[in-house]
């Protein structure tokens, strides 16, 4: 099985808008991996064994992806009950421009450029280091 490690080594240095193929993105699937990396100055993406994206700044995230708030109301005892055992990412654009990931899931992490300015340091991860 290939490591958060390999694929964090082969996005590396990628440029924006060009982070992974999609023959990496079924790699990293079959492999039940997911990387994380910004988009825009507001979106996070979600790529491999999980495919999605989202806006929120604490991401909770469970083995399905992130989980999403379908109440009106972010005191809804379904949302806070569905979101209380499970794993948090923090995704922060920060005023310098790049994009900045912080969890206690173990984690490799890979920079991508935009021209030659750093743009985004993602993560990669096992679908199997989130408790849930």
């Amino acid at each position: 099985m290939l490591t958060p490690e390999y694929f964090a080594a082969k996005f590396n240095n990628r440029q924006y808008r060009a982070e992974l193929t999609d023959t990496e993105e079924k790699d990293l699937k079959s492999n039940q991996m997911v990387c994380c990396f910004g988009a825009s100055d507001d979106l996070t993406e979600f790529r491999g064994a999980v495919h999605d994206e989202v806006s929120e700044q604490y991401i909770p995230i469970n083995r399905n992806g992130p989980i999403s708030n379908s109440c009106e109301d972010e005191r809804c005892p379904y949302y806070l009950a569905s979101i209380k055992q499970v794993d948090y990412i923090k995704a922060t654009y920060h005023h310098d421009g790049v994009w900045r990931f912080s969890t206690h899931i173990p984690h490799a992490t890979f920079n991508i450029f935009e021209r030659d300015k750093l743009y985004c340091i993602g993560i990669v991860f096992l679908l199997s280091s989130l408790k849930i």
